[in-house]
């Protein structure tokens, strides 16, 4: 009724039986439910029930919507969601270098040897390694600040800028032969230079980094300050893996060598 109140049949039929034009009203009760039919049957609801010549057109091309799967729909749907990685703008604009990011993917992930030393990549790249300031922030350690530099501790520092280490990176600099920054640790030589005999090279760099880290998270909770003679010991030892694998790696033993004498 005009209530909203559901009627009786008895009341409905009381009602008809007086009427004379039965076919309108007929008419007028399918139009009243037909909002309702579309809820309960989506195959005749609007946009649902779609004519097999409907098409629309992508990358100049006539395509038929009876033609396809749901998954070439979400696939469209996914790319115009799509958002670009934070991470890929951030080194962009940092060290202001155009990337090729098939390159650095294949170089400094796949192309790696020790998938421990191949994910520290991936996650300093996603800049989710955690650092003293993590830490302080999520209440797992204090201060913030490098207990040697007296400065944030942030993972740049960790890694390359601390007191404790950076002796090791000149050292191993000297024996390398190129100057390794920031820069050379998060996207690498071969990037850098466009040279495949840096494979190595990165490789070492990769290695000295990883264990950098991981002898600061150890000397977290040993307070141990001889961390670059840490880093330097497991480094060596990872390399030394490397050269007895079944993955050869040119020229690595020479490597070895230099950093050893």
């Amino acid at each position: 009724d005009v209530n909203g109140n559901l009627l009786k049949e008895e009341h409905i039929l009381g009602k008809l039986k007086d009427k004379r034009n039965w076919i309108s009203e007929i008419s007028l009760a399918r139009k009243i439910l037909q909002p309702f039919e579309k809820i309960m049957k989506p195959k005749i609801a609007k946009f649902v029930n779609i004519m097999k010549g409907q098409f629309f057109y992508t990358n100049d091309k006539k395509v038929f919507f009876k033609d396809q799967k749901s998954k070439f729909f979400y696939n469209i749907l996914e790319y115009h969601n799509k958002e670009r990685m934070y991470t890929k703008d951030k080194w962009k604009i940092d060290f202001k270098f155009h990337i090729n990011w098939k390159m650095y993917f294949n170089n400094k992930i796949i192309a790696i040897v020790d998938k421990k030393v191949a994910y520290f990549n991936f996650k300093l790249f996603h800049n989710v390694l955690p650092s003293s300031i993590d830490l302080f922030k999520w209440k797992k350690a204090d201060p913030k600040i490098c207990n040697f530099c007296k400065v944030e501790n942030n993972l740049k520092h960790i890694i390359i800028e601390c007191d404790q280490i950076k002796d090791l990176w000149i050292y191993i600099s000297s024996k390398l032969k190129i100057k390794i920054s920031w820069k050379n640790i998060v996207i690498g030589n071969n990037i850098i230079f466009k040279r495949s005999h840096e494979n190595v090279i990165d490789l070492i760099i990769s290695t000295f980094a990883y264990n950098s880290y991981k002898s600061w998270l150890i000397s977290k909770e040993k307070n141990n300050p001889r961390l670059w003679r840490n880093t330097l010991y497991y480094s060596i030892a990872h390399l030394c893996i490397y050269e007895k694998s079944t993955y050869e790696i040119k020229n690595i033993k020479l490597y070895i060598q230099k950093l050893k004498e």
